[in-house]
């Protein structure tokens, strides 16, 4: 899978605002902006992938987590 030029912004959700992966096959985000994105856990991203995931020249700004371990 390829996520290439795209923007998430002002997203909120559970786990991850943005994107939540489970995928066992690789994974290219590239080029992407994730901005003021709030989730209990992942903020903008929260992988669970067995397969090779690749983050290249992205932009994460201002995302937060809301719940923390402990």
């Amino acid at each position: 899978m390829r996520i290439l030029g795209s923007t998430f912004a002002n997203l909120t959700g559970s786990a991850a605002a943005a994107i939540q992966l489970d995928s066992t096959g690789e994974v290219l985000i590239e080029n992407c902006l994730f901005q003021n994105n709030s989730a209990d856990l992942g903020a903008a991203v929260e992988v669970k992938s067995s397969g090779p995931v690749t983050f290249d020249h992205n932009t994460f700004r201002a995302n937060q987590a809301r719940k923390t371990n402990g």
